[in-house]
């Protein structure tokens, strides 16, 4: 399981690479504004510990949401800054993001 994930990785962040540095190189293309060389920098610095680190934070804060939002209150009134359960993935994909960086330091 943990060497397949790696290697689902390494393969994504190697064609992310390649087929943005020599396939198409319009910088209006890349996914969510990451430019290869980003992709390839947090790669080369993120230790496996803060890649599982980051993956938990992102998991778990966001299942948490989901789950108290949809199962315990109910209330819209009560999501935050308005948030749906099912939009908070994006909010928490930048706290994953920051638990990367904060792992990197």
């Amino acid at each position: 399981g943990a060497i397949a994930s790696m290697l689902t990785g390494l393969v994504s962040t190697f064609s992310y690479i390649y087929y943005f540095k020599f396939v198409d190189t319009d910088p209006a293309n890349w996914w969510s504004g990451v430019s290869p060389e980003g992709i390839g920098f947090l790669f080369m610095f993120l230790s496996l510990a803060g890649a599982i680190a980051s993956m938990l934070t992102g998991l778990v804060s966001t299942f948490s949401y989901i789950y108290y939002f949809k199962f315990v209150d109910t209330d819209p009134a009560n999501w935050w800054s308005g948030v749906s359960p099912e939009g908070i993935g994006f909010l928490f994909m930048f706290l994953s993001l920051a638990g990367a960086i904060a792992s990197m330091l």
